[in-house]
């Protein structure tokens, strides 16, 4: 039995079995179009690609990694068929699953690393990468508003240990500010208790339809959004009243950087992407 009768068959297995909209049926997808687009098929990869991406955005929410893998995987068929376009557009939204979840993790408001784990950013580079390189195909465009996205798009490709140990420094200097010290620690906790909600929600979604308690679901969803809310106007009050801490919390997102880094930056992208320098041009 070849390879693409198996996948066909645990794909008509789950859709019985679970529902058409299930997100093991998504993952049945993925798995029959990447044999596809290893085959070269990109006209049968596409559609399957496409149809788990809806299942997995409905079953599991947009922010969830999964749906960034399904952007991914659409970002990284379209640039082997040169559509360096569409590829740019599917890895955009792929990293911005990625930023989103990093900006609800413990390592983004400062606390204390406890082991030499790679952040959400770092192990999922190659996407930034991937965003990189195919904007850095498309034709030039006049402004800077391409070269400030790549830059940011490059500082969160390189996300290391060297972003943790600014974050710890940020921490450390927020105990002496009672005011500052007191976002922080709000801050941390909600994030914790969103990254609780989120395994809770993980594990709901994945279960069979009739196992589902849909409305303890709706009650976890309502306070993940909340939380949400609560960090964003915390860091908006960060940015507004403690701007120091804020650029020290979230390296990657200083904008000052990308001028006092000057050409550098070009050596920077063009070792990486090897085609573009973004500055001075």
């Amino acid at each position: 039995m070849t390879a693409e009768r198996l996948y066909k068959r645990a794909l008509a297995i789950d859709e019985k079995a679970l529902g058409a909209d299930h997100h093991h049926v998504g993952t049945d997808l993925n798995n029959l179009a990447e044999l596809y687009q290893i085959q070269g098929r990109y006209s049968d990869a596409a559609p399957l690609m496409k149809r788990a991406l809806a299942i997995d955005e409905a079953a599991l929410g947009p922010e969830h990694p999964d749906v960034g893998t399904d952007l991914n995987n659409l970002a990284t068929l379209y640039f082997a068929q040169g559509d360096w376009q569409r590829a740019a557009d599917y890895w955009r939204k792929s990293t911005r699953v990625i930023i989103r979840r990093s900006e609800r993790g413990t390592a983004a408001v400062g606390e204390a690393l406890t082991s030499k784990k790679k952040s959400e950013a770092a192990q999922l580079s190659s996407r930034f990468w991937g965003l990189v390189k195919a904007v850095a195909r498309l034709a030039p465009q006049q402004g800077s508003d391409r070269a400030r996205d790549m830059f940011q798009t490059a500082q969160w490709a390189l996300s290391s240990e060297a972003a943790g140990s600014l974050a710890q420094m940020a921490a450390r200097g927020a105990k002496g500010d009672p005011k500052l010290a007191a976002f922080v620690r709000e801050r941390q906790d909600l994030a914790v208790e969103w990254q609780r909600r989120d395994q809770m929600h993980d594990a709901a979604v994945v279960q069979a339809p009739d196992k589902r308690n849909r409305k303890a679901e709706a009650e976890n969803g309502a306070r993940m959004e909340a939380i949400n809310a609560r960090i964003t106007t915390i860091d908006k009050e960060l940015a507004d009243k403690f701007p120091n801490y804020a650029a020290f919390a979230r390296p990657t997102r200083s904008a000052g950087c990308r001028s006092a880094l000057g050409t550098c930056t070009r050596l920077l992208l063009c070792r990486r992407a090897r085609c573009w320098c973004p500055i001075g041009r």
